[in-house]
């Protein structure tokens, strides 16, 4: 599986689990939102990092540049790549394909990356 049909993948899970929950949103968004924050786990978590290792003096401000740009950037892929463009529902219809065993070990997988980068950001802040 290609980085591209991985990131896809990722979405697809979270997109089953929009469509499992009793939401006003639509699925596709509670996807994108949910891998928007697990990348913003994995940025802050390399702010608080280089914060604590490298530039202890570097202030945190949640309106700056350095914060805003990222997370603009990060809302603007997010709708392109899955709001506006519809690509991945061409990855569903092969996903929807794979066996259950292949299925449940994706799901591992997917568990496993959520766990990591939640745990990852826990780390982060919890050192300075």
């Amino acid at each position: 599986m290609t980085i591209k049909e991985s990131y896809y993948y990722l979405f697809y899970k979270f997109y089953k689990v929009g469509e499992m929950s009793s939401s006003i949103f639509p699925s596709d968004f509670i996807a994108a939102i949910g891998i928007m924050w697990l990348e913003l786990f994995f940025l802050s978590s390399f702010k608080f990092y280089y914060r604590d290792f490298i530039n202890p003096n570097d202030n945190w401000e949640l309106v700056s540049v350095q914060t805003l740009v990222p997370i603009t950037l990060l809302v603007v892929i997010k709708y392109f790549a899955f709001i506006n463009d519809t690509k991945w529902k061409s990855y569903f219809k092969k996903f929807d394909k794979f066996s259950q065993d292949k299925n449940d070990n994706g799901t591992l997988i997917v568990v496993g990356i959520v766990i990591m980068a939640i745990a990852n950001f826990v780390v982060s802040v919890s050192l300075g």
